[in-house]
């Protein structure tokens, strides 16, 4: 957690799983989003 108590930005990336379930268990100070493997253009964000 050094980054998050810099005020850095740190990203969480989840690739399997419903939008709302990752968002409940997204770490504290991380930008969560969900992707597709293929690591397109689509994202879903919490």
């Amino acid at each position: 957690r050094p980054f998050v108590r810099a005020g850095k930005a740190v990203f969480h990336i989840e690739y399997r799983g419903r939008i709302d379930s990752i968002c409940k268990r997204a770490p504290s100070g991380f930008s969560t989003v969900r992707k597709h493997l293929s690591l397109n253009a689509w994202v879903r964000r919490c």
